[in-house]
Order: structure tokens, then C-alpha cells, then sequence
């Protein structure tokens, strides 16, 4: 990595705006971790893409 690439990195990292699936996947775990700690148990369901 050279050092114009890390600077890149380090303004996307602390100036850059998640994208709204970075942002849906987070919720997603919180409510894991939610429902791990309320029922001690994740359940998990797959689904099929589309495309």
C-alpha cells in the first residue's frame, strides 16, 4: 500500500458514510446479540437471492 493509498484509507475510515447494506447488516447483528442475550439462542434463516 503506498502512502497516497493510506491516506485514502484513513479519510474514507473517518470522514466516509456507510452504505445503506454496511448499515442494514449492523442492525442485523445488533438484534442478533439482542436476541442471543434475551433467549440464548440465534436462530438463522437463509433465503434465496434474486437476480
Amino acid at each position: 500500500m503506498t502512502d497516497d493509498d493510506a491516506k485514502k484509507f484513513r479519510n474514507q475510515v473517518a470522514f466516509g458514510k456507510p452504505k445503506q447494506a454496511a448499515q442494514a447488516s449492523v442492525l442485523r447483528g445488533t438484534q442478533m446479540v439482542q436476541s442471543f442475550k434475551d433467549k440464548g439462542k440465534v436462530t438463522v434463516k437463509l433465503r434465496k437471492q434474486q437476480g
